[in-house]
C-alpha cells in the first residue's frame, strides 16, 4: 500500500482497512489466549465425565493423579476444567497455510469434511498453531472437534453433578496444547444469549454515543443562536462604526491630496532653487510660477550661463532660453534674459 493509494481512498475502504486491522488485532490476542487461560488455569482441577455410564460418573484430576470419582453431586460446586477423552473429541494435527486466525478458521470450516468425517454443522472445532515449518509459506496446526450433541449431554451432565465448567480442552497423546471448545458449546446451549447480550451491549454504546453527538450538535446550535444574537444587537454601533470610518477616511484623504498638491505647488522651494541658481549680480525683473513651470525675466552679466546655473540645481529640470540667439544688451551694459524651467525633485 502506498502513500497515494492512501489519499486516494474513499470513507468505505478506509472502513475496511481500518475492520481488518481491529479484526487482525483481535485474532492475534485471541491466538494468545490458550497459553495464557493454561498458565491462569494451571492449579485448576481437572475433570472426565464418563457419558456411557449411568449415571456419568466424574473423575477428578489435580495433574496425573486422580483425586475423586463419584456420579452423585457433591456438597459444593467445583470449578474445573472439562478433559474431553479419545472417544469424546477428535484431534488432528495438519500442515496449513501461515495465514491470520481468521482466514484459517474459515480455510479449515470449508475443508473440515476432508479432514475429519464430519461436516461443519455438526461439530464444534477450534484449533491452535504449532511449531513453524522450515519454510515461512507453511505451519502445523492441532484442529480438535467434538459433536455438538456430545458437547451438549457433556455439559448437562456437568450441571447435574454441580460442576462449573471453565474449559473444554480435548486431551491430546502428547500432552500439547489443545483449542478450547467450551465458548462454542456453552454459546449453543444458551441459545445464543450470549451473542444477543453483545449486540446489547453494542447497542446500548452506539444509543450513547449518538446521544453524546446529538447534545454536542445541540451545544453548537445553541452556542451559534446565542452568537448570531449577540452581533445583531452589535449591528447599529457596527454600521456607525463603519460610517465614522469611512467619513474619517475621507478626510485622511483630503488632507493627503491638500498635502501633496501644497507640496508640489510650494513657491518657496522654487524661490530657493532660484536663488542658489542665481548668484550676486543678476537682475530678475519677473517670477511666474504656476505650479510646474517656472518663468525668470531680467538682466544678467554677459559671461553667465543662466540655462547652465538652473540645469545644475536638483530642484529644477528642462531649463530653455525664450530669447533668440543674439543677446540684447541693455543700455547699462547687462544682457536680457527670458528662461523657463519645469519642475525637478525636490532636493
Amino acid at each position: 500500500m502506498t502513500p497515494q493509494q492512501v489519499l486516494n481512498a474513499d470513507l468505505g475502504t478506509i472502513g475496511r482497512w481500518l475492520a481488518d486491522g481491529l479484526r487482525w488485532w483481535g485474532e492475534e490476542l485471541a491466538a494468545m489466549a490458550p497459553s495464557l487461560g493454561a498458565r491462569a488455569a494451571k492449579d485448576r482441577l481437572a475433570a472426565e465425565i464418563d457419558l456411557t455410564a449411568d449415571p456419568p460418573i466424574a473423575r477428578l484430576w489435580r495433574g496425573e493423579q486422580m483425586i475423586d470419582r463419584f456420579d452423585a453431586p457433591p456438597s459444593k460446586p467445583r470449578r474445573v476444567d472439562l478433559r474431553l477423552t479419545a472417544d469424546q473429541a477428535l484431534v488432528h494435527d495438519l500442515p496449513t497455510p501461515a495465514l491470520a486466525s481468521g482466514d484459517l478458521r474459515r480455510l479449515l470450516a470449508l475443508n473440515l469434511d476432508r479432514y475429519t468425517p464430519f461436516a461443519p454443522d455438526q461439530v464444534h472445532f477450534g484449533f491452535v498453531m504449532l511449531d513453524a515449518a522450515p519454510d515461512a509459506t507453511m505451519r502445523r496446526a492441532r484442529l480438535a472437534l467434538t459433536r455438538r450433541e456430545t458437547a451438549a449431554a457433556l455439559l448437562d451432565a456437568a450441571e447435574r453433578l454441580k460442576l462449573e465448567v471453565g474449559r473444554m480442552v480435548p486431551a491430546t497423546a502428547d500432552g500439547g496444547p489443545a483449542p478450547d471448545l467450551g465458548p462454542a458449546a456453552r454459546e449453543e446451549r444458551q441459545g445464543g444469549a450470549g451473542r444477543r447480550r453483545l449486540t446489547v451491549w453494542w447497542t446500548v454504546c452506539g444509543v450513547l454515543v449518538a446521544a453524546n453527538l446529538a447534545a454536542l450538535i445541540a451545544r453548537d446550535m445553541a452556542e451559534t443562536r446565542r452568537l448570531s444574537q449577540a452581533l445583531e444587537m452589535q449591528r447599529p454601533t457596527v454600521a456607525l462604526v463603519n460610517r465614522l470610518k469611512v467619513s474619517i477616511d475621507g478626510e485622511r484623504a483630503q488632507r493627503e491630496r491638500l498635502l501633496a498638491r501644497r507640496t508640489a505647488n510650494d513657491p518657496l522651494r522654487i524661490i530657493d532653487a532660484t536663488t542658489r541658481a542665481i548668484p550676486s549680480g543678476q537682475w530678475v525683473q519677473r517670477l511666474e510660477w504656476n505650479g510646474r513651470s517656472l518663468r525668470l525675466v531680467g538682466f544678467k552679466q554677459s559671461d553667465f550661463d543662466l540655462v547652465e546655473a538652473l540645469r545644475r540645481e536638483p530642484g529644477l529640470s528642462n531649463p530653455r532660453s525664450l530669447l533668440s540667439d543674439m543677446p540684447t544688451r541693455a543700455p547699462n551694459g547687462k544682457e536680457a534674459f527670458d528662461v523657463m524651467a519645469d519642475a525637478g525633485k525636490r532636493p
